[in-house]
């Protein structure tokens, strides 16, 4: 399973406290789409935290203005 999690977090920013082998451990019995949907929504955590709050307005001047990185930390990924 951490390959798996290696494999589905290699387009993410990953930080470095996130330990891929722990990440196993704490799925066992998930299947590889339940790990493609535990790395997209370690992603998407940090895209809700980003957009929370803001107008209609300000989110589209944030997407104009930078391409969004956000690294992925140990806390999306067990929330």
């Amino acid at each position: 399973r951490a390959a798996l999690f290696k494999i589905n977090a290699k387009e993410l920013l990953v930080e470095p406290d996130v330990d891929f082998n722990q990440l196993a451990r704490m799925t066992a019995g998930y299947s590889g789409h339940d790990i493609t949907c535990v790395c997209r929504d370690a992603a998407m955590v940090k895209v809700r935290r980003l957009i929370k709050g803001k107008s209609k307005e300000e989110l589209q001047q944030l997407g104009q203005r930078h391409k969004i990185t956000l690294p992925v930390n140990m806390s999306e990924f067990v929330m």
